[in-house]
C-alpha cells in the first residue's frame, strides 16, 4: 500500500494496458514499491537512461558490469542502484558520468588511451 508524500492519502492505482500505474496529487509511478514522481522526474530517469543503456548496449561492457560501475561511481550499493530510485540529481550524475565512461570506452576501443 502507498501513500502519496504530498497529501498523504493513499494512492490510487489503476490498470492499463502497459502496467499499473499509481497516482495522486499530480504525482505518479508505474509498478510496485515505486515512489510517485513528477513529470520532471520522469524524464529525468528516462534521459538518464538512455544514456547509461549505452554503456552495456554498445557491448563495451556487460550489463552487470555497468551496473556495478554505477553503483560504485553513485556511492550505492548493487541492491539501491536502479535508476527508477533516483531523485533528478542522481539523474544528472547518471547522464554526465555515463557520457565521459563512454567516451573513455570507445578511445580505448578505437587504440586510443
Amino acid at each position: 500500500m502507498t501513500f502519496c508524500p504530498k497529501c498523504k492519502k493513499r494512492v490510487k492505482s489503476i490498470k492499463t494496458r502497459y502496467g499499473v500505474r499509481n497516482q495522486c496529487c499530480d504525482l505518479w509511478s508505474w509498478g510496485e514499491n515505486v515512489p510517485l514522481e513528477t513529470k520532471w522526474t520522469h524524464h529525468a530517469r528516462k534521459s538518464a537512461h538512455e544514456e547509461f543503456d549505452k554503456l552495456w548496449k554498445s557491448k563495451l561492457m556487460s550489463r552487470k558490469e555497468a551496473y556495478t560501475w554505477l553503483a560504485k561511481k553513485l556511492d550505492l550499493s548493487k541492491k539501491k542502484c536502479h535508476i527508477k530510485l533516483f531523485n533528478e540529481s542522481q539523474c544528472f550524475d547518471v547522464e554526465r558520468l555515463s557520457m565521459k565512461k563512454l567516451k573513455r570506452l570507445e578511445g580505448k576501443e578505437n587504440g586510443n588511451s
